[in-house]
C-alpha cells in the first residue's frame, strides 16, 4: 500500500482536511501512469469517497468508474487493502441512483410519472449522458411496469458502453455483481460486442454466459458461422449438452457444406472429442451433409468416426470405419492416407482380440512399405500376433 494512499485515506476519515481538496489531489495522483494500477485504483477511490463528501455526485461517479476500470480481481492486495479499498459493481450503482433522485428532486420529478423522467432523460442524452444515465438508473429499478424497466436500462447499458473502459464498466455492473440477473437488460447488440472482447481475452466463462442470452448473430454476421461459434463457445465453457443440442439443430436444417464451413463443423465436433463425448461426435458426424464435398473429405469424416469408435472401445466398429476411409476411393488403395488408415483398423481389430485380421493387414502394409522404420513396426505387430495366437493354443491344450 502507498503511503500516500493511506495519509489522504486518514485525512478523509478523520475530517482533517476539506474532502473537495482531497477530492482534487488524489484525483491528480491518480492519473499518474509512473503509478502502478493497484495504486492508481486506490486513488481514484479516496477521491471517489471524497468527492461523494463534498457532495459532488457526479465527479464521485467519474473516480469510482475510473477506478473499477483498474480493479484487477485477481490481482495480490493484502486483505487490509481490500477491506480499505473495497469496490465493486454494486457500489456504481448505488451512486448513479443517489445522482438520479438528486436531479429528481431538483428537478420536482415525480415518480410515477414515467414520461416526464423519461422526457428529461431523452433531452440530456447528448449534451448530458451522465445525467441521463443517473435518471435511467432510477427508472430501472424504480419504475412499475417491467417493459419500462428494461428500456431503462438498454439505454442506460448503452450510454455506459460509450464512456470511457464502457465495456469494462458494463461487465462490471452486469456481470460480475449482484446484478447479474440483469443481463438479459443489455441490449443484443452490446451483448455481442461483450462476446467478442470476453473472447479476445479468453474469458470463456463470460462469453458462454453471455452467448446463451442471444439468439440471432449480429447484424452482417454469417449466420451458420455464428452458431458454430456458439456452440463451441458453450462446449469449451463445459455446457456439453446445450452446445450438443445447438450442433444437432443446425445439421438438422444443412443440405449442403462449403469446404469452409465444413472445415469449421469439423473443427467443433473434434472439440467434442477432446472432451470424450465420442457417442455424440460419431452421430454429429455422421449426420454431416456430404453433397459436394471432396472424396478426401469424406475419407478423414469416416476416419474421425473410427477415432471415436476406438475411444469407446467398440473396435470392430472402428475397423469398419477405418477401413471404409482407405478403400473410399479405391477398394485397392495403399496411398499414404490409405496406409495409415489400414494400420489404425489393424490395430483396432488387434485391440478387439481379432489377431487373424489384424495380421492379415500387418502383412499387406509390410509388403508395400518401403520405409526401414516402418517395416520394424510392422514386424513387431506381427509377432506380437504369433505370440497372443501361440498363447492362446498352449492354454487350449492346457485345457484339454
Amino acid at each position: 500500500m502507498h503511503s500516500r494512499t493511506i495519509f489522504y485515506l486518514a485525512q478523509l476519515l478523520t475530517g482533517k482536511a476539506d474532502p473537495e481538496k482531497i477530492r482534487q489531489r488524489t484525483s491528480k495522483l491518480a492519473a499518474k501512469k509512473n503509478f502502478s494500477a493497484s495504486t492508481r485504483m486506490q486513488f481514484w477511490t479516496i477521491s471517489s469517497r471524497a468527492a461523494q463528501q463534498a457532495g459532488k455526485l457526479e465527479a464521485a461517479i467519474v473516480a469510482m468508474q475510473n477506478a473499477l476500470a483498474l480493479l484487477d480481481e485477481n490481482e495480490d492486495m493484502s486483505q487490509r487493502e481490500k477491506l480499505l479499498f473495497a469496490l465493486d459493481g454494486d457500489d456504481l450503482w448505488a451512486l448513479y441512483e443517489a445522482y438520479g433522485r438528486y436531479l429528481g428532486n431538483q428537478w420536482q420529478l415525480l415518480m410515477g410519472n414515467d414520461n416526464a423522467w423519461f422526457s428529461k432523460a431523452s433531452n440530456l442524452v447528448d449534451k448530458k449522458p451522465r445525467q441521463a444515465m443517473a435518471l435511467f438508473a432510477v427508472m430501472s429499478k424504480d419504475v412499475g411496469q417491467a417493459r419500462t424497466r428494461a428500456l431503462a436500462h438498454e439505454l442506460f447499458a448503452s450510454l455506459l458502453s460509450g464512456e470511457k473502459n464502457g465495456l469494462i464498466l458494463v461487465k462490471k455492473l452486469y456481470l460480475h455483481s449482484s446484478q447479474v440477473d440483469k443481463i438479459r437488460y443489455i441490449p443484443e447488440g452490446l451483448r455481442h460486442r461483450l462476446i467478442d472482447d470476453a473472447l479476445s481475452h479468453s474469458d470463456i466463462k463470460t462469453a458462454s454466459s453471455l452467448i446463451r442470452t442471444v439468439t440471432e448473430p449480429p447484424k452482417g454476421a454469417n449466420a451458420l458461422f455464428w452458431k458454430l461459434r456458439k456452440a463451441r463457445i458453450m462446449i469449451l465453457a463445459g455446457q456439453l449438452d446445450e452446445g450438443i443440442a445447438a450442433l444437432h439443430l443446425l445439421l438438422q436444417g444443412t443440405t449442403s457444406l462449403e469446404p469452409g464451413q465444413m472445415d469449421r463443423v469439423m473443427q467443433v465436433l473434434f472439440d467434442l472429442q477432446t472432451v470424450g463425448r465420442h457417442k455424440e461426435a460419431v452421430a454429429l458426424f455422421s449426420k454431416l451433409p456430404l453433397q459436394g464435398q471432396s472424396g478426401q473429405m469424406r475419407r478423414e469424416i469416416l476416419y474421425w468416426i473410427a477415432d471415436s469408435y476406438k475411444e469407446q472401445k467398440q473396435y470392430h466398429h472402428a475397423a469398419r470405419y477405418y477401413l471404409l476411409s482407405a478403400g473410399l476411393l479405391n477398394s485397392q488403395a495403399m496411398d499414404p492416407w490409405a496406409q495409415t488408415a489400414r494400420y489404425q483398423a489393424a490395430d483396432a481389430l488387434f485391440s478387439g482380440g481379432e489377431y487373424e485380421d489384424a495380421g492379415r493387414i500387418y502383412k499387406r502394409l509390410l509388403d508395400v512399405t518401403s520405409e526401414p522404420a516402418r517395416k520394424v513396426v510392422l514386424r513387431n505387430k506381427i509377432q506380437q500376433i504369433w505370440l497372443q495366437s501361440n498363447q492362446g493354443n498352449d492354454r487350449k491344450r492346457v485345457q484339454r
